[in-house]
Order: structure tokens, then C-alpha cells, then sequence
């Protein structure tokens, strides 16, 4: 007769459960890192590159795409990410079949849609010669379209994996592979003068497919598969239909805020400033990145946790989070600050010099809104995502309705504003409704419950 060995001790298994946070959260804040640097590096060597106007044409173009992207992703990443959580802490594979194909056919008949539509409607501004969108071209717009889809996709790979807990695997795609190839092969036709801002878009293109299709051979590897073989595919559509609404009008209203002023910036001011303010919030970006290396590892244990109600273990969870990113984000700022306006002016070249005071401004206002933690993410994995939904629409519409007052009038400086007073409120809306519907109070000075 066999017996079943010895259960571990809790605390052996809270050591596991730990350790294996600490591998998750070290692989993340070092892929965000390498991020971090590929991104600085992009952005150096392309506005060294190419002239100011060009580089604001490419930014252009590139922020067009993740529009198109939004009807695509719909919400999707953090959907199926949280779906897929939920199902493996409740050893149901037939779920998390259902939630894969599901959301497959919903990317397809995406893809399928914002194409026609983008292409529909600049050919019918050109049939009709209105004077709008006279910066792009036939073929700028067909890589927008192309270019579209695939980035969506690449987000949809990340929330799978993530739902499969390969948090820092799911960064990879995304984080990595895709602005490495980026910076070679854009970087190198630039430098060779094979090419401008149209080469530039096809080498982006190309990028990101190669990273999308390592992330389907990493879902196609590591996810379950074998045990997921025999188990018929279990829809839950009704639900994830209701979800999916409010999910997309939270990351629409996220890609708003991040993106609007890029886009208002061109219509009000010039294609150079674009690049400018671009460079400027791309620097400053970095100041957040343990806050993103966290949610993504906190997010579908936040969703595991809430399932089984175990809220002191979210509170814990969250207050340890929040006090992490918020002194990452001042450490990163006063970095900034003790770099001065000449190493900035040296990495960049002169024409940058005027955004640095833009720059430490934005990555101070990261901090700020770092210290309420990750709220978004609890709202999110807690089925409590139409809240959210309400708050950031508020925020984009507060966002847009800024710019539209302070661009005129300041340029890349009345955008800065705009995105750091319209983020702070939307955290502080979010902070207080985690903590009256969870109670979880998720600041950095919130009380950790042994």
C-alpha cells in the first residue's frame, strides 16, 4: 500500500509562494529595465537620425496605429488574463479553452472590421480632396492598418500568458523582441540612409510580427496543453460580453490619455513638437517601470485571492506594492535631476535641450500618481471594472478638454499638464473606490495586516 508523503508546513509553502514572487518580480523589473534602456536607445539614435519633422511623422503614424488598435483589443489582455486566472485556481481547463477561442474569433473579426474602416476612410478624404490628414500618404496609411492588428494581438499574447502566471515571459514579446529588432533594423537602414519614415513603419511592422509569433510558440509550448487536451471548450459568453464593454472603455480611455496629446499636438502645433513632447514623455515613462513589473505580477493573484476572499491577503499584497513603485519612481526622478540639462543635451543633441525641465516634470508627476498604487489593477480583478470604466472616461474627456485649452497656448507644456492633473484624479477616484467596495487601501502609507 502507497501513502501520500508528508503535507509541507504553511510556512514552507508561504516561502514558496513568496520566492516565487520575488523570481517573478526580479524577471519583470529586469525586462522593463532592458525596456527601458531599448526605448531610451530608440529614441536616441532615431531623433539623432532623423530631422525633428520626420521623426514627429513617424511618432504620428505610430500613434494613429495604437488608435486603430483599440476596436481590436477591446479589452481582451486584461480579460483573458483574468479569466484564465480565475479558471486554473479552480482546475477548470475547459474554461480556460473556452476563453483562448473566444477570444481569437473576437481579434479575427476585429482585425477584419478597423482595417476596412481605416482604409475606407482616407480613401474616401482623398476621393473627396477635404483638406484633413494631409500629412500621410497611401502608403503610410496601409502599414497603419497592417501594423494595427498586430500590435493588438501582441497585447492579447501577453494577457494569455499572464493568465498562465509567465508574467515575466509574457513582457518578452512586446518588451524585448520588439523594439530590439525595432532599433536594429530601423536604426541600421537609417544610418545607411536606406530609408525615412515609411522604411521605418515597415521595419516596426516587421518587428512586431516576429514578436508575436514567439509569443504563439510560447502559448503553443507552455500553456497547459497536454492538460488542456481533453477537456471540451467551456463559453461563458454572456458574462464576458458584459465585462468586455467597460474593459475596452478602460483601455481605450488609457491609450486617450496616453496617446491624445500626441495626436492634439500635431493638429494644434507643429510635427516637430510631437517629437519633442514624444522623447520627453518616453523618458519619463521610465520612472513607472516597477509599477507596470508589479501589476503584472500582483494581477491574476489579486484575481485568485478574490475569488477565495481572502482580503487581508490583497491589503498586504497591494500596500507592499505601492511602497516599491512609489520609491522607484522618486529615486528615478532625482536621477533625472542630478543628470542636468547637459547630459541631457549630450545623449539627445541641443535641439532636445529645451524639453528636460518637461521631462523631470513628468516623471515626477509618475511619482505622485505611484503612490496610490496600483488601483486600476485591483478595480479590474476584482469584476469591479465598470467602475474604472466610469473613472477613466471622466479623465479622458477631462484630458482632451485640457489639451484642447492648454496646447494652443503652451505647446508640449500644456500637455504635460494636462496628462498629470487628469491621471492624478483618475488614481484618486480609483484609491477610494478600492478601498470603500474591497477595503483594501492600496497607498503606500496603508497598513500592512499580519
Amino acid at each position: 500500500m502507497t501513502t501520500d508523503g508528508p503535507t509541507p508546513p504553511a510556512s514552507v509553502d508561504k516561502r514558496d509562494r513568496a520566492n516565487s514572487l520575488l523570481k517573478s518580480g526580479v524577471g519583470l523589473t529586469l525586462i522593463k529595465g532592458i525596456n527601458t534602456l531599448l526605448g531610451f536607445a530608440t529614441v536616441t539614435v532615431f531623433a539623432r537620425l532623423l530631422p525633428p519633422a520626420d521623426f514627429g511623422l513617424y511618432i504620428l503614424c505610430l500613434t494613429t496605429a495604437q488608435f486603430v488598435s483599440l476596436p481590436l483589443q477591446m479589452g481582451l489582455p486584461v480579460l483573458v488574463m483574468r479569466e484564465i486566472a480565475v479558471a486554473r485556481s479552480k482546475d477548470n481547463p475547459g474554461a480556460v479553452n473556452g476563453v483562448l477561442a473566444w477570444s481569437q474569433r473576437i481579434m479575427i473579426i476585429g482585425t477584419l472590421i478597423a482595417g476596412t474602416f481605416v482604409i475606407g476612410v482616407y480613401g474616401v478624404v482623398v476621393a473627396a480632396g477635404w483638406p484633413i490628414l494631409q500629412q500621410f500618404s497611401w502608403p503610410l496609411v496601409l502599414l497603419i492598418a497592417a501594423l494595427a492588428p498586430v500590435l493588438a494581438e501582441m497585447k492579447r499574447v501577453m494577457g494569455v500568458l499572464n493568465g498562465f502566471r509567465l508574467a515575466a515571459i509574457s513582457r518578452l514579446p512586446d518588451a524585448i523582441i520588439r523594439p530590439a529588432l525595432l532599433l536594429l533594423a530601423g536604426g541600421l537602414g537609417l544610418w545607411l540612409g536606406l530609408f525615412a519614415e515609411v522604411g521605418l513603419l515597415v521595419s516596426h511592422l516587421g518587428a512586431a510580427l516576429v514578436a508575436a509569433a514567439f509569443g504563439w510558440l510560447v502559448i503553443a509550448i507552455t500553456s497547459d496543453r497536454p492538460t488542456r487536451r481533453n477537456h471540451p471548450a467551456e463559453f461563458n459568453s454572456v458574462s464576458w460580453r458584459a465585462s468586455l464593454w467597460p474593459l475596452t472603455i478602460v483601455a481605450a480611455a488609457t491609450t486617450v490619455m496616453n496617446y491624445v496629446d500626441v495626436l492634439m499636438l500635431g493638429m494644434f502645433d507643429t510635427v516637430e513638437s510631437v517629437a519633442f513632447y514624444r522623447v520627453a514623455s518616453q523618458l519619463a515613462a521610465a520612472a513607472l517601470l516597477v509599477q507596470v513589473a508589479i501589476n503584472a505580477v500582483f494581477s491574476p493573484r489579486m484575481a485568485a485571492f478574490h475569488s477565495r476572499g481572502e482580503t487581508e491577503r490583497m491589503q498586504a499584497m497591494a500596500v507592499t506594492g505601492s511602497r516599491i513603485a512609489f520609491g522607484a519612481t522618486l529615486v528615478f526622478a532625482l536621477a533625472l535631476v542630478l543628470v542636468g540639462r547637459n547630459g541631457f543635451v549630450y545623449l539627445l543633441g541641443e535641439e532636445y535641450g529645451p524639453i528636460y525641465g518637461l521631462t523631470v516634470l513628468l516623471s515626477a508627476g509618475a511619482a505622485v500618481n505611484a503612490f496610490f498604487g496600483g488601483t486600476g489593477m485591483l478595480l479590474n480583478m476584482t469584476n469591479r471594472e465598470r467602475y474604472m470604466s466610469q473613472y477613466a472616461t471622466w479623465a479622458t474627456v477631462g484630458n482632451i478638454a485640457m489639451n484642447l485649452a492648454l496646447i494652443p497656448l503652451l505647446g508640449p507644456l500644456g500637455a504635460a499638464i494636462s496628462t498629470i492633473l487628469t491621471t492624478f484624479g483618475m488614481q484618486v477616484m480609483s484609491w477610494n473606490r478600492v478601498l470603500r467596495s474591497i477595503g483594501v487601501r492600496s497607498d503606500a502609507f496603508g497598513r500592512i495586516v499580519r
